[in-house]
């Protein structure tokens, strides 16, 4: 039934789209941080920067303008290809999703769809971890490296930093696309009863308007061709063009 669809439609259509507003919000918020002995740090996935020493203030740039350049461009590249994916994709799962719950889109069709930006969405958020982790490993190898002590110990990178809501996310919003997915290939709609040519045939037979009889308007009074019987007393008439009756003597009008 109609009625039923447009209630699956508005819950799975504000499932996926809590999940692309979700998304696109985390692109707003930091990836990944570090906060240890007053000094902050923060990047975010598109490349912005922000870090605070004590004693020496608080700065905010673009990955790309600091130095060394051979070190920063790699991890800005890492960024902000993983960024734009997952920006195409919240905004592919807004518009899927309100296409649903507004009834523009069917559901059956849309999962799909629903699907792919899900799949996408945890490719873009892995393609981010693990480019960061090598290009931020060996920036900070260039820093800490010692030539005079080859064993000192570098701490890894996860070790120093800590992932912000940017990394965590998109697998959010993944989560909420794929089970609208999959809810909206599985559930199964009632579409009510089907009328059959013969029940339409049988309906439109017995409510057809019956054909007036034609009715007779003469008002002529019979002959005695036409009375076998008098009218008066019942006596059977014998001879034909009798004008009166026999037994009674009533008048048969010719």
């Amino acid at each position: 039934m109609r009625k039923i669809q447009t209630n699956y439609a508005k819950y799975i259509g504000i499932a996926g789209l809590i999940g692309g507003i979700l998304t696109l919000l985390a692109l707003l918020t930091p990836s990944f941080y570090a906060s240890m002995g007053g000094i902050e740090e923060y990047f975010w996935m598109w490349g912005l920067h922000y870090g605070s020493i004590p004693g020496y203030g608080s700065e905010i740039s673009f990955i790309p303008t600091i130095e060394p350049f051979s070190h920063t461009i790699p991890i800005f590249i890492a960024s902000i290809i993983p960024a734009i994916i997952i920006l195409a994709c919240s905004i592919k799962l807004i518009a899927i999703s309100n296409s649903i719950r507004s009834g523009r889109k069917d559901i059956k069709t849309s999962a799909n769809a629903l699907f792919a930006v899900g799949i996408t969405l945890i490719i873009g958020s892995i393609t981010f971890i693990v480019g960061i982790d090598i290009t931020m490993n060996n920036f900070i190898d260039y820093l800490f490296y010692d030539p005079y002590d080859p064993y000192y110990y570098i701490p890894d990178f996860w070790t120093i930093y800590s992932p912000g809501f940017a990394t965590i996310g998109p697998f959010l919003g993944a989560i909420l696309a794929i089970i609208s997915g999959i809810a909206s290939k599985t559930i199964k709609l009632d579409v009510g009863p089907t009328w059959t040519p013969e029940v339409k045939s049988f309906i439109s037979k017995t409510t057809q308007t019956p054909r007036p009889m034609p009715m007779s308007t003469s008002t002529s009074a019979p002959t005695t061709n036409q009375i076998k019987f008098c009218s008066e007393c019942g006596q059977k008439i014998i001879q034909k063009g009798s004008k009166f009756c026999i037994g009674c003597g009533f008048e048969l009008k010719i």
